[in-house]
């Protein structure tokens, strides 16, 4: 962590903040120093939020902020090769706002009249696009975005890691921890690498799998994975236990819903049940 910077080093004092797709109080590192911060009285902090959140404990105005539901949005891929585009199903609810109209409101009321802030977030997110120069974005235009609701980025197909191929000869992603009170590494985890743009079936009678086993892969993500759901208590029963969704081309094992998942996989040893 970077040492904290003397007051000449820092400049002049921060009076005003904005936080927005973000709760430092709680996911900022010194969390003791930012809290401290937070609670000072000189400082006019405003949050951006659709919950209460740790941050906003401490705001002296917490403005409603749409949700993916309500703005056009470009969603970063995670852990896939697509670019999603983000449209809005539903108006704003109440009187939230997307953040970028906050900011056209803040610039306008600042006399701040440049052409950026005169921009709706259609064009935003069309600039965007038109403005990426990098050789993973050619092909991808404002225009399929609109069409397909996606586009793949230019990468080889397959694609993995670095120059297609994963290092290991087991093709698996190798995530090592420090054993407890000893100096060498073991794997944490066991995962293999997911088959993007290729034939799983096909992937697996070449090394001699069953098919049919090919094509059943557990995405395991958290029971509760955005914070602000955390924080809602009466969420957590309506949730229910995890289970695991199979489309009926892959189900071929005539699963009844509610059984515990039958294939004895490394990975996929949980107390999930398919649907």
């Amino acid at each position: 962590m970077d040492p904290v910077p003397s007051p000449e080093e820092a400049g002049p004092p921060v009076e005003a903040l904005v936080v927005y797709n973000c709760n430092p109080a709680a996911v900022a590192p010194d969390q003791a120093a930012v809290i401290a911060g937070l609670q000072r009285d000189d400082l006019f902090t405003v949050v951006l939020e659709h919950f209460v959140t740790d941050t906003a404990d401490y705001a002296d105005y917490v403005l409603p902020a749409t949700t993916q539901l309500e703005h056009w949005d470009i969603v970063r891929p995670y852990g896939h090769y697509f670019l999603p585009l983000n449209r809005p199903a539903i108006a704003p609810v109440g009187e939230s706002l997307p953040n970028s109209e906050i900011f056209r409101r803040l610039a306008a009321a600042l006399g701040y009249d440049d052409a950026c802030f005169q921009e709706d977030d259609a064009t935003i997110l069309r600039n965007l696009v038109d403005a990426q120069t990098h050789p993973s974005f050619a092909g991808v235009t404002w225009e399929a975005l609109l069409r397909d609701g996606y586009a793949r980025l230019n990468l080889p197909q397959p694609y993995a890691l670095r120059h297609g191929r994963l290092p290991h000869a087991q093709r698996q992603v190798r995530v090592l921890q420090r054993a407890h009170g000893r100096g060498r590494l073991r794997p944490a985890a066991r995962v293999h690498a997911a088959c993007v743009d290729g034939n799983a079936h096909a992937g697996a009678q070449r090394r001699g799998r069953a098919p049919d086993a090919a094509g059943l892969h557990l995405a395991a993500g958290p029971l509760v994975p955005q914070q602000q759901l955390r924080e809602r208590a009466p969420l957590h029963p309506a949730r229910g236990a995890p289970c695991v969704h199979i489309h009926p081309d892959d189900a071929r094992r005539q699963v009844e819903d509610g059984a515990r998942s039958p294939w004895p996989t490394n990975w996929a040893r949980s107390n999930s049940r398919p649907r």
